[in-house]
């Protein structure tokens, strides 16, 4: 059913999924809706409405999607996440903004996010060590490699509050930090 709502177009935004209705579009382009009706369950008609936007397929139909059209759920959900299963003629599709994704591996986040999740984020360009960045979720680069963390910023000691939601892991106050990206989404394994 359509979206009536004009805030859930700006949800979809928000959780950068703004272009998956063209990736949608994309896939189901590739085979005749009887076709892929055939291989997902999913009636030809129920297909042709997802094309025209008419409507919007539940999460598991969009992985019967994915599944037969060989892409990826998050490709599918979210773009450049996964290039080895993103179709190779979606080059005609210009996406606005590039947006990444981060394999979590430790588990300083959980149980917010756990370990193998998988966070998008919005990379950042270089900026000036003296840029204060807002207090939020961002992937940072160290000498360990890159990791993600919240991070707010102390004005009485003039430096970075950098900590995770596991109360296992002590916070740390950092003067400067290498942030290349902020989160603004994420894909949690069930």
């Amino acid at each position: 059913m359509p979206l009536k709502n004009p805030s859930f177009e700006r949800y979809f935004i928000e959780q950068g999924l703004s272009f998956y209705k063209e990736r949608l579009k994309y896939v189901l382009a590739q085979q005749s809706f009887s076709t892929l009706s055939e291989k997902t369950g999913i009636k030809a008609s129920t297909l042709s409405q997802y094309n025209a936007d008419i409507a919007h397929p539940s999460l598991p139909r969009l992985a019967a999607i994915a599944h037969e059209c060989d892409v990826s759920l998050q490709w599918l959900l979210f773009g450049d996440v996964e290039p080895a299963k993103a179709p190779t003629g979606l080059k005609d599709i210009k996406l606005k903004e590039k947006v990444k994704a981060f394999k979590v591996l430790d588990d300083v986040m959980s149980p917010t996010v756990a370990a193998l999740s998988v966070v998008q984020y919005k990379p950042l360009k270089p900026q000036p060590k003296s840029k204060i960045f807002a207090d939020g979720l961002y992937i940072i680069n160290t000498k360990q490699g890159d990791i993600f963390r919240r991070i707010q910023w102390q004005d009485n000691d003039e430096c970075y509050l950098v900590f995770g939601d596991n109360p296992k892991y002590t916070p740390q106050l950092i003067k400067s930090l290498h942030v290349i990206g902020k989160v603004i989404s994420m894909i949690t394994p069930i």
